[in-house]
């Protein structure tokens, strides 16, 4: 998560790596400039993910990236189900096709991508599992882990 989002904000890892451990991060929080949308508050990552899952008063589905690379068809029939949507196997597997990562490459090449920030090169950068252990130097892994990992184990990335 933090090499993709470091390429979304057109900033330094570091920075994010910062941003992902500050309770008080906020998206849109900048009084500089004016924002596309309105200030969010994210919290640290781990509190922004627990935020969603641990609360009670909606239901929530997880899904990993992961797992919508690895097992799309079981992954995303999973979240139609629960969404409770009246689609079959082949409308799952044909809107799977439509937002595979390259087709959305493909797209945001084509058409552009409103979400993109405006420093950054692409929103749909490479879209690979595993970037952070390629990325991330071994000291940038273990402040990751020495933060998230609690969270990270939850879910399944240590």
């Amino acid at each position: 998560m933090a090499v993709s989002f470091a390429n979304h904000s057109a900033c330094d890892v570091e920075q994010i790596i910062d941003n992902m451990g500050y309770e008080g991060n906020v998206l849109c929080g900048s009084v500089k400039k004016l924002p596309n949308q309105l200030p969010q508050k994210l919290l640290s990552w781990s509190s922004h993910v627990e935020s969603w899952v641990n609360q009670t008063q909606i239901k929530v589905h997880v899904m990993r990236y992961e797992d919508m690379l690895l097992a799309p068809q079981s992954t995303f029939t999973k979240a139609v189900e629960f969404a409770r949507l009246p689609y079959g196997e082949e409308e799952v597997e044909r809107a799977i096709a439509l937002s595979s990562f390259q087709e959305l490459q493909r797209q945001e090449q084509e058409h552009g991508f409103q979400e993109k920030m405006p420093l950054a090169q692409s929103f749909f950068h490479q879209g690979k599992i595993g970037r952070g252990k390629e990325v991330l130097t071994q000291e940038q892994q273990e402040e990751i882990i020495a933060y998230h990992g609690k969270v990270m184990a939850r879910f399944g990335y240590l």
